[in-house]
């Protein structure tokens, strides 16, 4: 009984991770930035995202974005197995109010590698 317990538990500890993905888990073109939206102060920057391999096992969970200097940086967070962890992504990630510009936009894996995707103006 103890050892069904013990297992159990190791196993619902493991079903919910939630996990950064690197570049390599996204197609070749599997990462699409659209063109910025202005809110208000804030900006809003669409991407869409598709594996190289379909994944019935994950699904994206959120995207966190961060801006340093001239740059904007994407890391994808995926969950495992669905059901457990409700999706955080609604399509685009919230930059706040940063300044107008041309950004660089770029992927960077777990690992902290960096991947150039392209550029975004912001207006």
């Amino acid at each position: 009984m103890k050892r069904f317990v013990a297992i159990f538990a190791m196993l619902g500890l493991l079903s919910g991770c939630l996990e950064k993905k690197p570049r390599s888990f996204f197609a070749i073109d599997g990462i699409c930035v659209g063109s910025a939206v202005k809110e208000g102060e804030r900006f809003r920057l669409p991407i869409g995202f598709s594996t190289a391999f379909v994944h019935s096992g994950q699904w994206l969970y959120d995207v966190k974005a961060v801006t340093e200097a001239d740059s904007i940086y994407l890391t994808a967070v995926f969950t495992t197995p669905p059901g457990l962890k409700e999706s955080r992504y609604v399509g685009s990630v919230d930059l706040g109010a940063i300044r107008s510009g041309t950004y660089k936009v770029r992927y960077r894996d777990p690992d902290g590698r960096v991947h150039d995707l392209g550029l975004v103006t912001l207006q």
